[in-house]
């Protein structure tokens, strides 16, 4: 009886959703979330939904990149699948049980410690040092105007992921910082991260915050893989330099002693 109850609680909460968020209301919305979040233009492609297993699959969603670093796209996801516990729609906390990323396109730019990726921490931070203040101020004057009642704010959505598996993530990287690379192009296998935001959740910002940093910190132990390499040539290059140089001016000292 009560697994046939829980099955009739998913079945009702699937058919709200497909009634609210259909396929174009689902891309306009994340495509608006996602700007705003990011603040930088995102694009999503096509969104399907699957009201029987709960799935949702995204294409050719598109970050462009931060100005002060390049005009290109920073960042090209190329499949998303997403399976929703669809019990959990009807709450605060949405349960994503498994979310898979078919292929990712990274343009990076900038040094090891300031890039395209580190830009994304940086406002998602900002984001959520801006909410904290901004519920402070809220509680604040609740407090002054609702002295002696009982007020409830309401509550913004949280997010869990129980897993997220990114496969085929290519990097286009053009690293200046703290030698100028040029572009290089390397290749992640995947990237495996377990319970995002926790039993309680998180909200959309904080959860992308995790994501970034995994990915930022995978990304930038690949590069960094090939700085001894070029730290070895810059330090010859700089030597032949410095050797010409040297060469240069004792040739002038004695065309200068001979033939002056």
């Amino acid at each position: 009886m009560k697994k046939i109850f829980l099955v009739l609680i998913a079945l009702i909460a699937m058919s709200i959703v497909c009634v609210k968020l259909t396929p174009g209301i689902l891309q306009k919305t994340s495509q608006k979330v996602l700007s705003e979040t990011l603040q930088t233009k995102v694009t999503v492609g096509d969104v399907s939904l699957s009201v029987i297993n709960g799935e949702i699959a995204v294409s050719n969603v598109v970050i462009k990149d931060y100005p002060k670093f390049s005009d290109a796209n920073l960042l090209k996801l190329k499949k998303l699948v997403l399976k929703v516990d669809p019990a959990s729609l009807l709450t605060s906390t949405i349960t994503i049980n498994e979310f898979t990323i078919d292929g990712i396109d990274v343009k990076l730019t900038g040094g090891i410690k300031d890039n395209s990726l580190t830009e994304i921490e940086h406002v998602l931070a900002l984001n959520e040092h801006k909410k904290v203040q901004e519920e402070a101020t809220h509680a604040n004057e609740t407090a002054e105007q609702h002295s002696g009642h009982n007020h409830q704010h309401k509550k913004d959505v949280k997010i869990r992921v129980e897993a997220l598996n990114i496969d085929n993530i290519k990097i286009a990287a053009h690293i200046t910082e703290p030698f100028n690379l040029g572009e290089k192009q390397l290749k992640l296998a995947g990237l495996n991260i377990k319970n995002i935001g926790g039993k309680e959740g998180v909200s959309i910002n904080n959860a992308i915050a995790q994501v970034t940093k995994s990915l930022n910190i995978a990304i930038k132990a690949k590069i960094e893989e090939l700085l001894p390499a070029q730290k070895a040539y810059e330090e010859t290059k700089h030597v032949l330099e410095k050797g010409l140089e040297t060469g240069k001016e004792k040739a002038d000292e004695l065309l200068n002693k001979y033939f002056k």
